[in-house]
């Protein structure tokens, strides 16, 4: 879907993330931090031959036994 190899030739899906998607990528994690059970969106990534790919995504935080975010 991408265009590379594997997982995205070990890049993050920070490095492949439009740039102009970032700030609201930001935003949404720390809804979800704050305790947004999820969180719908879209945005916009660059696959490897340049071109934008827009998706559809659903975020969620696991959080342990006390309520805390499982992974930080």
């Amino acid at each position: 879907m991408f265009g590379y190899s594997g997982r995205a030739d070990g890049k993050s899906t920070l490095e492949i993330t439009h740039p102009d998607d970032i700030k609201q990528d930001e935003g949404i994690v720390e809804e979800l931090r704050a305790g947004s059970v999820r969180s719908a969106f879209e945005k916009r990534y660059i696959r490897k031959d340049g071109e934008l790919l827009w998706a559809n995504l659903t975020a969620a935080i696991i959080r342990n036994k006390e309520g805390q975010p499982h992974h930080t």
